[in-house]
């Protein structure tokens, strides 16, 4: 009696942990299991990495620029409002009466940036 409580707790145990998996597997982050990396998949020591970047060296990425006096400068048209993450084009409905946190010169820019367009 003792040795089928074990076997049905066992059982028990491995069905939970089995549906868990199946239950992250099929909520899309599955992790992929791989072989290991073996020595042939390691880079060749003649690789060239001059023009690699580290962590160390400061990368410029940044975008936009800072409204000054409440304007966008002259080259930045493109107003954008980062609490609401909403950008807008000059003649559009809310244009005017936006001011700006941050200033694009294209709307291509505040798109990567994270900002959508104004409804209208």
């Amino acid at each position: 009696m003792r040795r089928c409580r074990l076997v049905f707790k066992l059982l028990l145990v491995g069905g939970v942990g089995a549906l868990a998996w199946w239950m992250v597997c099929n909520r899309g982050s599955c992790p992929k299991m791989t072989a290991s990396t073996g020595p042939d998949d390691l880079p060749a020591d003649d690789v060239n990495t001059d023009d690699v970047t580290t962590d160390d060296e400061p990368q410029s990425t940044q975008t936009w620029a800072e409204p000054i006096d409440g304007q966008c400068p002259e080259g930045y048209p493109i107003k954008g409002n980062a609490d609401s993450m909403i950008y807008h084009v000059p003649g559009g409905r809310s244009y005017d009466a936006t001011i700006p946190e941050r200033c694009y010169a294209n709307e291509d820019d505040a798109i990567v940036d994270g900002f959508r367009a104004a409804k209208s």
